[in-house]
């Protein structure tokens, strides 16, 4: 059962500064937010990671605190041993 395979998953997500004028020179320096997410991989392809972050005890309970992770914002993705 793929819920019950662990991931770690590093991948930089969408940021929207605070409202308001900002410098150019300090919009310049503004970038993506780097994440680390602990999970249960549900579903996986080319496009996205579906993550649960909590899984029932058995096969066909529910599944909860769910991600999704666009492929092109993943940095790297380990299986914990």
């Amino acid at each position: 059962d793929s819920r019950r395979q662990l991931y770690v998953i590093r991948w930089l997500d969408a940021y929207e500064h605070y409202a308001g004028w900002h410098s150019l020179k300090d919009a310049k320096k503004i970038r993506p937010k780097k994440v680390l997410s602990v999970g249960y991989v549900l579903e996986e392809n080319k496009d996205y990671v579906l993550l649960a972050a909590d899984i029932g005890l058995h096969k066909d309970t529910d599944v909860g605190r769910l991600t999704v992770i666009p492929g092109q914002w993943i940095i790297k993705k380990v299986k914990v041993k």
